[in-house]
């Protein structure tokens, strides 16, 4: 799924039009849901904006847990990598992102203006905001 390119296609694909990023029913179906990017079509790949959509697409919105892990475990799960990333755990790969909030702690609206402090790669930060 890549949620950030709704500004782009907006929530209908194909022909005839049928609804786009039906996040609930595909995780009531069972069907492991990753998101991406296609940062190379969008000019920001700020997935914010995209998370927060998710928890307000009407009848296809999920719940923030669900959205969270569709960005973090579950792409790990999708490569098969879930022993290295998806989640902070002793032995682990120190691979994650620090916050200007917590996104569990406010309310959804705000979401999309999260922004990322840092970003630690392996255990090294290589990005931190000024």
């Amino acid at each position: 799924m890549s949620p950030a390119v709704w500004h782009l296609y907006g929530r209908t694909l194909g022909n005839p039009p049928h609804d786009a990023w039906e996040f609930k029913k595909i995780m009531d179906a069972g069907i492991l849901m990753t998101i991406g990017t296609d940062w190379a079509v969008t000019d920001d790949p700020n997935l914010f904006p995209a998370l927060e959509g998710m928890l307000k697409h009407g009848d296809n919105s999920i719940d923030l847990e669900s959205a969270v892990g569709a960005l973090t475990t579950n792409g790990a799960l999708a490569v098969g990598r879930e022993r290295d990333f998806g989640k902070i755990e002793v032995g682990k790969l120190a691979t994650f992102i620090i916050l200007d909030r917590n996104i569990f702690e406010i309310d959804s609206s705000h979401i999309s203006e999260t922004k990322v402090i840092s970003t630690i790669f392996e255990g090294r930060t290589v990005y931190h905001s000024k």
